[in-house]
């Protein structure tokens, strides 16, 4: 994975994509699906083969592991405030759960 932010590098909030809501850059993949999904049990393997390249990339998958691992009951609204702020996975640290 790159050295810059996992969630600047491969999340976004378009208002003309999916409503505003959390994306994968260049998709219409929403990340709480792959959230929820990672919390459901399925492996980041098993992930990658329900939505493969390029609509997911383990450097995707591995963001959101970071992301759970950062904060693991995060929400769609949290995920966008994190984004829309700019800052990334600070903003968790600047924002209790």
């Amino acid at each position: 994975m790159s050295t810059q932010d996992p969630i600047l590098e491969y999340m976004t909030c378009d208002p003309e994509i999916c409503g505003g809501a959390p994306t994968f850059k260049n998709t219409r993949l929403l990340v709480i699906v792959a959230i929820d999904t990672l919390r459901g049990g399925t492996s980041p393997e098993e992930l990658l083969e329900m939505f493969p390249p390029p609509t997911l990339t383990p450097a995707r998958v591995a963001a959101v592991l970071e992301v759970l691992k950062v904060r693991p009951t995060i929400t769609e609204d949290e995920l966008a405030a994190t984004i829309k702020s700019g800052k990334g996975l600070r903003y968790f640290l600047e924002t209790p759960e």
